[in-house]
């Protein structure tokens, strides 16, 4: 991938008339709680480390121990399978994995006591969209949750 970091007068004419892709449930939950519901960090290391970190929760355990609930106990492997384009969300992400027995594997709902059928799906959007859902049995007061990333470079060495 590459990334081409354009001159800032082109921002006026180029950067205005584009806008990010946002999926319709975010652009729901903004339009109900406002802006508050959202949040954006520039951070001070490059696309990759950002990807890699961010993408791979099985780090969760370990370098966030002790954050809310997590536990170095609910580390362990993450049995993710590919889905083929027909299992794929109605979104029709580029890429998208199921987290196999997300209830007892995904440390996210091990840390809060998640339901015996809870499920964790990653998909990937082109071009630097990435999509936590996290889905509880009807009846939860939070049956579906997201943790929505777009990892975008702003410059060399920054995210």
């Amino acid at each position: 991938m590459v990334f081409v970091w354009a001159d800032l007068a082109s921002y006026e004419e180029i950067g205005k008339s584009i806008s990010p892709p946002i999926f319709r449930d975010l652009e729901r939950l903004i339009e109900s709680q406002g802006e508050v519901s959202c949040f954006m960090r520039d951070l001070p290391y490059g696309y990759e480390l950002l990807g890699e970190n961010l993408l791979d929760l099985s780090h969760l355990p370990y370098s966030h121990h002790s954050v809310g609930s997590l536990d170095r106990k609910f580390g362990g492997p993450l049995p993710f399978k590919m889905l083929s384009q027909q299992q794929k969300s109605d979104d029709n992400p580029l890429f998208e994995a199921f987290l196999e027995n997300a209830s007892s594997t995904d440390p996210a709902h091990l840390s809060m006591g998640g339901p015996s059928n809870a499920t964790t799906n990653l998909g990937f959007y082109d071009p630097c969209h990435v999509r936590y859902t996290r889905n509880k049995p009807p009846g939860n007061p939070n049956p579906k949750n997201y943790v929505v990333l777009y990892m975008c470079p702003t410059s060399s060495t920054k995210s």
